[in-house]
């Protein structure tokens, strides 16, 4: 058989250039994909500057998964680079701090679950008459809350969380004036509370606390007489513990305690229900927060709702304030609704006098200030409470003897939101106040020395 041979002819410089083509759009490629990358990573850099500190997930034993805080209380930091962390890793940090604390303090507050990892306020509740180890955290603001209860001569009370679910879930519908069942829980609430009276001879409810500082180990016993009748209605307790009025408070405080402990000192915590605190240092040049005072209100019964600036206050130092306010915060606010009670306009909100068992109605506005870091957010909020209950003093002694840089606003009492010629902004012991140009005439200073 003949071989045959087969040759190939092939253009050698043809194929070195495709070669040099190849290599070059591969390079030109390669080169392309890295600028890609680091033009991404350089656009996802996180620059410096104020930011909002996002909460995480919370999955609650009952397998629902919740944002702790979402909207609720917010958290504003300033971050930055520093000689050990860039920007990018100081915002982990903050992030990681915050949220650490801000669920530990969400879980010990709540009054709904137990926890596996920490004790909550649910636990002891659902525990009387045992002692009950919890953390330090929750134990200070218990024993704060407690002598509260007792300063305030039950106007403010630890033990009234019952008072407070009922008006968190009343709504004009089943409001207490139109539904006597409700009425009958209402009153039953109240009777309980009374017997926390220390002329008793044997009270029916109380708190008992102890402490080994040697060990760090603190208890509490949530003690009830179970067999009082008069502590239940439909066999449910009516004695329940909750931070209540004051939750934001004693939240914001615990949360800026630890942050500040762990050196984070360039931000400021901030709540819907009106609540600021200002950490410690500043990020800009001027050292100073304006705070701007803001009602949702209508110059005549005809006019519609709108946002009116009154004023603004200037503060140095660790800002912080407490406001209390039955002013609707938008049209959206669902929080506060209105009723007529024998020809009088009535407005229902969350904040209560636990010994009245009803919202506080008394003021329609009032905000307490501070810089001075000592001066911690729940007793700014305690004493707005004080002022604000009725007794037999009248309100302006009341506001005097506080001795606070407060601002309050009075007006027709309506609750027509009408700002009209019977409206008054009073404020004492304030001189870096603004007022807006279209509210001077309403504005009346009280005691014009500023105490800080």
């Amino acid at each position: 058989m003949k071989e045959e041979t087969i040759t190939l002819h092939t253009n050698r410089k043809k194929i070195i250039g495709k070669i040099v083509l190849f290599v070059v759009f591969s390079l030109i490629a390669v080169i392309s994909f890295t600028y890609g990358i680091v033009s991404c990573s350089n656009q996802l850099k996180r620059e410096a500057g104020l930011t909002k500190i996002e909460m995480g997930e919370l999955t609650l034993p009952n397998q629902d998964v919740i944002v702790p805080y979402d909207n609720e209380i917010s958290f504003y930091y300033y971050v930055d680079k520093d000689k050990k962390y860039s920007v990018d890793e100081n915002y982990s940090r903050i992030t990681r701090a915050y949220n650490a604390i801000a669920g530990r303090i969400y879980e010990m507050t709540d009054v709904t679950y137990e926890y596996d990892d920490i004790i909550s306020l649910a636990y002891i509740n659902h525990h009387p008459n045992q002692e009950i180890e919890i953390s330090k955290e929750l134990w200070v603001m218990l024993k704060d809350a407690y002598q509260k209860t007792k300063d305030s001569l039950g106007h403010y009370s630890i033990f009234s969380g019952r008072l407070a679910q009922f008006w968190k879930n009343s709504t004009i519908q089943n409001d207490p004036y139109n539904v006597s069942s409700q009425k009958d829980l209402l009153d039953a609430i109240l009777k309980a509370l009374s017997l926390d009276n220390e002329s008793n001879t044997e009270r029916k409810f109380d708190l008992l606390f102890d402490a080994n500082t040697t060990t760090n180990q603190y208890y509490v016993t949530f003690i009830v007489d179970l067999s009082e009748s008069l502590l239940y209605y439909q066999n449910q307790l009516l004695i329940q513990l909750d931070f209540n009025q004051l939750k934001d408070a004693y939240t914001i405080d615990a949360i800026a305690n630890y942050l500040l402990d762990h050196d984070f000192t360039k931000g400021y915590l901030t709540s819907q229900s009106g609540c600021y605190l200002h950490l410690q240092d500043y990020w800009l040049d001027e050292h100073y927060v304006d705070i701007g005072i803001n009602i949702f209100a209508k110059t005549s019964k005809e006019d519609t709702y709108q946002k009116y600036n009154l004023g603004s206050v200037r503060y140095y130092g660790a800002v912080r304030y407490f406001t209390f306010s039955n002013y609707y915060s938008s049209l959206d606010d669902h929080s506060k609704y209105q009723i007529i009670i024998e020809d009088q306009n009535v407005r229902r909100h969350a904040v209560y006098d636990a010994l009245t068992g009803y919202p506080i109605n008394s003021l329609r506005y009032i905000r307490a200030f501070s810089n001075n870091q000592s001066q911690n957010l729940v007793d700014l909020g305690y004493q707005c409470l004080v002022v604000c209950v009725e007794n037999s003093e009248s309100l302006l002694d009341k506001v005097k003897q506080t001795e606070l840089s407060l601002l309050y606003l009075q007006d027709n009492g309506l609750y027509d939101d009408v700002i009209d010629d019977q409206f008054e902004i009073n404020y004492q012991k304030i001189t870096n106040l603004s007022i807006s140009e279209a509210f001077k005439s309403y504005a009346k200073e009280i005691i014009s020395t500023d105490l800080n």
